[in-house]
C-alpha cells in the first residue's frame, strides 16, 4: 500500500523506479486502482529502456480510504 499512497500523494503521473514498482502496480491495475502507461521503446537495443508511470484512479482513492491491500 505504501507504493498507492506515493502514487495518491503525487496526483499526477508517477514514474515508477524498478522492476518491483511496475510489478506491485501491475497487481494495482488488475485491481482497478491505478492506470499505467509507458514510454515507447525506439530501436530495442541494449541501452534502450522504457520509462513506466503509474496514476490514481478513483477504486483506488477508495481501496486507501478503506485500508484494503
Amino acid at each position: 500500500m505504501r507504493l498507492l499512497r506515493r502514487i495518491a500523494a503525487t496526483n499526477r503521473l508517477t514514474e515508477l523506479v524498478g522492476l518491483e514498482e511496475t510489478r506491485r502496480a501491475e497487481d494495482y491495475e488488475r485491481k482497478g486502482w491505478v492506470t499505467i502507461r509507458r514510454t515507447r521503446m525506439i530501436g530495442g537495443g541494449p541501452d534502450d529502456f522504457q520509462t513506466v508511470y503509474a496514476q490514481i484512479t478513483d477504486a483506488g482513492r477508495d481501496a486507501l480510504r478503506g485500508g484494503s491491500d
